[in-house]
């Protein structure tokens, strides 16, 4: 069962979305949240550092004071927002680089929640390659519940690997519809899903996976995916669906 929800804040970008969709885990369904905001130390890398007490010229010294006032900024922005929804000692603020710290932090919690927005830029890339636990992807648009939920399911091994966990997380979901766009019937995951006790609606459809992936998704509030690891650069090439589906879709993305 979930139990803990580490949300990672990027800034001020996406903050009430994750925090009202935060608050609605913990009032339904009992789950603790926390929070993690990374001053990343890699933002000071382009500022000279002083040699035997010679003073950094003044461009570089603007440039560290621009970053500690944006940083102090986006710090008491969280801040005030978090306690409003949450206890303050739930969010932890850390220096370091971003990625080993949330990762750290993910430990002691069963799912990471990041705002996606309307792009997969290089953080979601990087916790997607490094995360041990699974993440949930927010969207722009403001999120409902847990209830209708759309496994967009192609067959492949990390698509299992994804629905499995969320039925292992999320118990009290009763039923799932599996979307299978121009795939042969994934019969095994489908025994999977009905051994758990869960009802599964199967939904197959040709043509344009992504279109139809995108459209299939308006009807639902939440979608399960597989991990797209290591094929980002591949499928930037190629224009693939899952980039084109992670991109594009309204609903918080649960990839296990």
């Amino acid at each position: 069962m979930l139990n803990k929800v580490l949300i990672y804040f990027q800034g001020e970008e996406g903050l009430e979305n994750l925090l009202e969709y935060g608050k609605m885990l913990q009032e339904r369904y009992g789950i603790k949240i926390g929070g993690i905001y990374v001053k990343d130390i890699r933002k000071y890398e382009m500022i000279t550092p002083a040699v035997e007490g010679v003073v950094v010229d003044s461009a570089a010294g603007y440039a560290f004071s621009e970053w500690e006032s944006i940083e102090k900024k986006n710090v008491e922005a969280i801040k005030e927002k978090f306690c409003r929804y949450f206890d303050e000692i739930d969010l932890f603020i850390a220096d370091g680089i971003t990625t080993d710290c949330v990762i750290s932090k993910l430990k002691a919690y069963d799912i990471l929640m990041l705002y996606k927005g309307e792009r997969v830029g290089n953080e979601i890339k990087a916790f997607m390659k490094a995360a041990h636990k699974p993440l949930i992807l927010m969207p722009k648009k403001k999120a409902e519940g847990i209830e209708k939920v759309l496994f967009a399911n192609d067959g492949q091994i990390c698509s299992n690997k994804s629905v499995a966990e969320f039925i292992r997380l999320f118990g009290h979901v009763k039923e799932i519809a599996s979307l299978e766009v121009g795939v042969e019937e994934d019969e095994e995951t489908g025994n999977y899903i009905r051994e758990r006790g869960l009802k599964l609606n199967v939904i197959r459809r040709t043509g344009d996976a992504s279109a139809v992936i995108v459209s299939e998704s308006m009807n639902y509030d939440f979608m399960i995916m597989g991990n797209l690891r290591h094929f980002f650069l591949f499928e930037k090439l190629i224009g693939k669906t899952g980039i084109t589906i992670l991109e594009k879709i309204q609903l918080p993305i649960f990839v296990g």
